[in-house]
């Protein structure tokens, strides 16, 4: 009879509870959820005043924020996907980046070639009409296209490489197609090690040789993955020409090749030279119309790489498949796209191709923008990526890295001016809620002139010794006027600045909404008009893990906020609203919380907040779990600490085992190991804690304190606990069925 152990037969029914229990939360707290980006956007340097011709960058930042666990299902994140990857190995794949043979020709016999036809497709060896030629190479130091896109290929699967419930699959074309399926099957899952290698391997055995029969390779790549129907389907095409063949069959008529007729014979059309028909191209944009119109929801993505004619023509392909256009005109760039589209689907889930559209005035030249994109006129847009998220090491949220990418501009005409007005700059996406969403960047003030204006650095504090007394500080490279007005332009004081730094007292009551503006004019005339950020704390918790709202002026970051002198946030985002929120760790007693914020001039403040929170007199709360005793792998003793009243750290935690006969304990039975080493109990272990969060689920993970004694024999066991407040409080614990070893059932 086989013998099961009590250990793992338990461990069975905690996974089977903690399983069924997790199931009932999540989908008792789903809800339709958005998810909340924080965005941003800068003059790199805070040249926010220019001279004509000086070029500036625009930055733009987004900072995705923590989505819970529990907003989402499982089954909303944890699909199958379905990749498939069709390669480009015609002739010109061979030839270097820049488009060039890597080879000097001579024609040979046909007996020369016969002898090495084994290797027609592993050599250079060739045969144009009724000649025969052999390749000698030039430079091996220059990689092929066909080498630099197979190393990103390999790169990608290195990407997805163990990753379940996803399944790869490769298929090369030139003026044929070749599936590189294994095991009767195109699509194969990528944790399987074996699978792994035969896809590593079908990518090296690629190599250049043919025509370009786009719309054949794109057919075989849609059936491909018209299977299973649950799956997310990854459709990412390559290409680095323009289509010289089509295929065609003749059965009442002539007809592209896209159906499923059997007892078809297909012919091939083209010259494989060029496409002065367009039969070509209108191949590869019907099979985009039939990725388009399937109801297999496929997610496909066409790459042009190395080549501009080919760009123009597959970016044709892509529009009829509402695909994804994207060029790369260099190695890097290929594996750049290559490694997006890896950490995207590798992701739990993603805010994917998210659309960036902003229009300047014509008083600027666009210098620069990202590969990504597009110019058109005066305008920048195109996709800059997805959003990817991932749930963190805890389990308990969804976190995304954050993305930034810069646009470089050149001043052209003098004049004031505001990027992005009137909702000229904005980003597209769809939300998880399924809804396509809008969202406009923050209007960003620019000054243009011919001549040098003022410049100045503008700073608003108070001093922790003193929290009412305001400070406004302007540091100015020249003698000037300085005047400074409140949100509403009502003007506060007029003083005469001198070349260097003034500081000026104000009172509360004078920071009125969210900045202040500044304005500077020198003994030419020439005025600098700009603003600096006040910081105002909405609201903020009276207990020591609490959550602290402040407001500032819109488009600014968090430079810092320290709470006792440690930092505990730096670079954090503001939201639509100039809103953020924050939880901070407060002591019971005095806290000073010192924020720092930066606008887009570059203006800052730097304030202090006092926050006191007064001691409780509630006593922690120890808990304790075993089965009636039974210490499972008679070694460690699990307690819990919980916190209470204002929510009071655990500072310090003992244990000892009474002696034979007591059955009770208080806490003068602990004044020998107080402040000392002796008796401490020991912190869990993450592991240590997922596995008894069954008996003592934490509801709120943060007030409780894992710890653990050695239990060495059977008996009473006291454990002590004191929290920030100095309250203490201790319980005892009976232990009557430690065993050595576990027994099996029979």
């Amino acid at each position: 009879m086989t013998k099961i152990n009590v250990k793992s037969w338990m461990s069975m029914l905690l996974v089977m509870v903690m399983v069924v229990s997790m199931g009932a939360s999540v989908q008792a707290n789903t809800v339709s959820y958005e998810a909340p980006i924080y965005m941003n956007k800068t003059i790199v340097e805070n040249k926010t005043q220019v001279l004509v011709d000086d070029t500036f960058q625009v930055s733009y930042k987004f900072q995705p924020q923590d989505i819970p666990a529990d907003m989402l299902l499982p089954e909303d994140y944890n699909t199958p996907k379905d990749i498939i990857l069709i390669i480009d190995t015609s002739g010109s794949m061979a030839f270097d980046i820049e488009g060039n043979d890597r080879y000097n020709w001579y024609e040979i016999s046909y007996s020369q070639y016969i002898d090495k036809r084994e290797d027609y497709k592993k050599t250079s060896h060739w045969w144009w009409g009724v000649r025969y030629y052999k390749g000698v190479l030039i430079d091996n130091t220059i990689p092929s296209r066909m080498e630099l896109a197979k190393n990103s290929a390999k790169n990608f699967l290195k990407q997805l490489e163990g990753l379940p419930n996803t399944n790869v699959g490769i298929i090369e074309y030139n003026t044929y197609t070749s599936v590189k399926d294994g095991n009767n099957s195109v699509l194969l899952p990528i944790d399987n090690t074996s699978n792994y290698n035969h896809l590593v391997s079908a990518v090296n055995s690629l190599s250049a040789n043919g025509g370009t029969n786009i719309g054949l390779g794109m057919y075989e790549g849609f059936k491909a993955l018209n299977t299973n129907s649950d799956s997310e389907k990854y459709f990412i095409f390559m290409t680095d020409g323009v289509p010289t063949y089509y295929s065609y069959y003749v059965s009442n008529g002539y007809s592209y090749y896209y159906n499923t007729e059997t007892n078809l014979s297909i012919q091939l059309g083209g010259t494989g030279n060029s496409d002065n028909d367009g039969n070509a191209l209108n191949y590869g944009k019907n099979i985009g119309r039939l990725i388009k119109n399937s109801n297999l929801d496929i997610q496909s993505y066409f790459i042009a790489f190395a080549d501009n004619d080919a760009g123009n023509t597959l970016r044709a392909i892509s529009d009829t498949a509402s695909g994804t256009y994207k060029k790369a005109l260099t190695g890097n760039a290929l594996e750049d796209i290559y490694n997006e589209l890896g950490e995207q689907i590798s992701s739990d889930f993603s805010l994917k191709n998210v659309y960036f559209q902003e229009t300047f005035d014509e008083g600027f030249e666009i210098v620069s923008y990202p590969s990504s994109m597009e110019k058109v006129n005066n305008t920048v847009k195109g996709q800059f990526g997805s959003i990817n998220y991932n749930l963190n090491s805890a389990g308990t949220h969804f976190v995304a890295s954050p993305m930034e990418f810069t646009i470089t501009l050149k001043a052209k005409t003098p004049g004031e001016y505001v990027l992005g007005e009137g909702q000229k700059s904005f980003i597209r996406y769809r939300d998880l809620d399924g809804e396509e969403k809008i969202r406009g960047f923050a209007e960003l003030e620019m000054i243009v002139t011919e001549t040098q204006v003022p410049n100045m650095n503008v700073n608003l504090s108070n001093t922790k010794e003193h929290l009412s007394n305001y400070i406004l500080t302007i540091d100015i490279n020249i003698n000037a006027s300085l005047q400074v007005y409140d949100i509403n332009d009502t003007l506060l004081f007029t003083l005469a600045g001198a070349k260097g730094e003034n500081a000026f007292d104000m009172t509360r009551n004078q920071l009125i909404g969210t900045y202040l503006k500044v304005r500077a004019t020198d003994p030419y005339g020439n005025v600098t008009n700009e603003t600096v950020p006040i910081i105002t704390v909405l609201s903020i918790g009276s207990q020591v893990h609490s959550e602290l709202v402040l407001q500032t002026q819109i488009n600014s970051t968090i430079s810092k906020i320290d709470v006792n002198e440690v930092n505990i946030i730096t670079n954090g985002f503001i939201d639509a609203l100039g809103q953020s929120s924050h939880s901070l760790p407060l002591v019971e007693g005095g806290n000073l919380i010192e924020i720092g914020v930066e606008n887009a001039f570059g203006n800052t403040s730097n304030l202090y907040h006092e926050k006191s929170i007064e001691a409780d007199n509630t006593p922690p709360i120890i808990k304790y779990d075993h089965m009636k005793g039974f210490v499972l792998d008679g070694s460690a003793m699990p307690v819990y600490v919980e916190s209470n009243g204002t929510g009071s750290r655990i500072v310090e935690t003992h244990y000892m085992k009474l002696p034979d006969g007591i059955t009770n304990a208080d806490v003068s039975d602990f004044s020998g190991l107080i402040g000392s080493n002796q008796g401490l109990m020991v912190e869990m272990t993450e592991a240590e804690i997922d596995a008894i969060d069954n008996f003592a689920p934490n509801i709120n993970a943060y007030e409780y304190l894992h710890e653990r004694f050695d239990v060495t024999e059977n008996g009473y066991y006291a454990v002590y606990a004191k929290d920030e407040g100095g309250n203490e409080t201790v319980i005892v614990i009976r232990i009557n069925n430690r065993m050595d070893e576990l027994p099996n059932l029979l």
